[in-house]
């Protein structure tokens, strides 16, 4: 046989045009053809369609089948399952077959080889914000993926009070270290606690006479200074300072 017939794999002859490549039986002879002197026979070739392995590899999860047997020039489907944390997978194929992905599903086009396609999902991007409410931090980072390392935020200053934590994605209860662990997804928000710094004013006679008491004062909170109960002979008080000269 010279004929060729691209996709298909000669089998053998049969008289009967009719004959598949089910109906025929492998190496059987063509004999006997005809006793008419002069005679025609035709004979047929029986094809039998080719047929194809295609492989998917996944990174970053998985496929169902890994592997699939198809005819020439019919598409292979596959069930993709990514996994938790990766998304916008990408394809590529050996022997430049085309393939396409709509949602989980994984199609190669008119195969027309054996086919190895590796799929690759990248990690999905994950917000970080922050509500510092009045203070101020740097360092820590605005967004991770779940193969970021540890992720330990920074605590945030503010003039006056004491950070006392952060709440949000960590929950209600105010923490003084936060951290994110590696593997971790989902968006974050965190907001920063703080306490008003208390301080304490005590109360110099500077060459005065009489007792004091210390006064507390809570900072951005207006309050008034003591009365002066201090005495001394042969002055007028005149108000306060915060230097003794």
């Amino acid at each position: 046989n010279t004929f060729t017939r691209t996709g298909y794999t000669f089998l053998g002859w049969s008289t009967d045009p009719e004959t598949t490549s089910a109906t025929y039986t492998n190496g059987q002879s063509v004999s006997n053809l005809t006793s008419e002197d002069g005679g025609v026979v035709n004979l047929y070739a029986v094809w039998k369609i080719n047929t194809y392995t295609v492989s998917v590899v996944v990174n970053n999860g998985t496929t169902s089948p890994a592997t699939r047997t198809v005819n020439y020039n019919t598409n292979a489907t596959f069930t993709l399952n990514p996994n938790t944390g990766y998304e916008s997978p990408t394809v590529s194929c050996t022997n430049s077959q085309k393939a396409s992905i709509s949602g989980t599903t994984l199609t190669i086009s008119n195969v027309t080889s054996n086919t190895t396609c590796t799929v690759t999902y990248k990690p999905t991007t994950y917000t970080i914000t922050y509500n510092l409410g009045g203070g101020s931090v740097t360092g820590n980072p605005s967004s991770y993926t779940v193969e970021s390392n540890a992720i330990t935020l920074k605590n945030p200053s503010k003039t006056g009070y004491t950070f006392t934590g952060w709440t949000g994605s960590n929950g209600s209860t105010a923490q003084t270290t936060v951290t994110i662990p590696k593997g971790s997804t989902g968006n974050k928000s965190y907001t920063a606690n703080y306490r008003a710094n208390t301080y304490e004013v005590k109360y110099n006679s500077n060459g005065g006479s009489g007792t004091m008491s210390n006064s507390s004062h809570t900072y951005g909170v207006s309050k008034a200074l003591s009365s002066n109960t201090f005495t001394r002979t042969g002055y007028t008080f005149l108000g306060w300072s915060t230097d003794p000269e």
